[in-house]
C-alpha cells in the first residue's frame, strides 16, 4: 500500500471514529456551553457564558462582570466592553445558578480545554488559588473542535496531528447557516449544530 493509500485509509478510520463519537455523545443529550472572556491567559476570565439544551434553546445567557479589565484584543473579537459589565452579577452568582444545571452532565464546548480553564480561573479568582479543585463538580466536559479535526482530517504540517478549525470555519465548511458572532449563544448553537451534522453522516 502506498503511503498516500495509507493516508487516506488512516483518515477514514478517524473520520469514522469520530462520527460514531459524535452520535454516542448525542445520544447522551449534551448541554452546549460557551464563553466569552477577558482575554485568553491565566488571568483571563468569563464575561459571558451560555448554557444551550440539547434541542436548541436556551438554559442561560448573560453577561458576568469580572474583577479585572476587558483586553483590547478580546474586545475587537466579541466587542464586550467594561462598560457593559458595570450591572452584571459577579462569576460567583452565575455559577451558583448553573453548577446545579451542569454538575453530572455531559457538557460539549468548542474548545473544552479553553472553556474549562477559564471557568475555573473565574472561580479561583474569587474564592481564592485552589478553590476549584476542592469542589466536587463533576462536569463530563467534551470538545467538538478536536472531534471536528478528526473528522475533515486535515493535517497539520507542524505538528503531523489532525489541524484545529476556528469554529466559524468549521461551520463555514459544513454549510451551517449560524452565524459565529463571537458572542456565547450563537457559538453554543453553532457548536451544537456542528455536533449534529457529524452524527448524521454514515460511518
Amino acid at each position: 500500500m502506498s503511503h498516500s493509500q495509507w493516508g487516506t485509509a488512516g483518515h477514514n478510520h478517524h473520520r469514522q471514529n469520530a462520527i460514531e463519537q459524535a452520535k454516542s455523545i448525542m445520544e447522551k443529550r449534551p448541554l452546549f456551553l460557551d464563553t466569552e472572556t477577558t482575554g485568553t491567559g491565566g488571568q483571563a476570565e468569563v464575561i459571558e457564558i451560555a448554557v444551550i439544551w440539547p434541542s436548541g434553546y436556551p438554559i442561560y445567557d448573560g453577561l458576568v462582570k469580572p474583577l479585572g479589565r476587558v483586553e483590547n484584543g478580546a474586545y475587537r473579537v466579541h466587542h464586550i466592553d467594561d462598560k457593559m459589565l458595570e450591572s452584571a452579577p459577579y462569576f460567583d452568582e452565575v455559577w451558583g445558578e448553573l453548577s446545579p444545571l451542569l454538575n453530572g452532565q455531559t457538557v460539549v464546548t468548542y474548545n473544552a480545554e479553553y472553556d474549562s480553564r477559564v471557568i475555573r480561573q473565574s472561580y479561583d479568582m474569587i474564592y481564592g488559588a485552589g478553590a476549584w479543585a476542592k469542589m466536587v463538580y463533576s462536569i463530563d466536559f467534551r470538545c467538538a473542535m478536536t472531534l471536528y479535526a478528526e473528522f475533515r482530517g486535515e493535517i497539520n504540517p507542524q505538528s503531523g496531528s489532525y489541524k484545529w478549525h476556528k469554529l466559524e470555519e468549521a461551520g463555514r465548511q459544513c454549510q451551517i447557516d449560524i452565524p459565529n458572532s463571537h458572542r456565547a449563544a450563537d457559538d453554543a448553537r453553532l457548536a451544537r449544530a456542528l455536533m449534529l451534522h457529524m452524527a448524521s453522516q454514515e460511518a
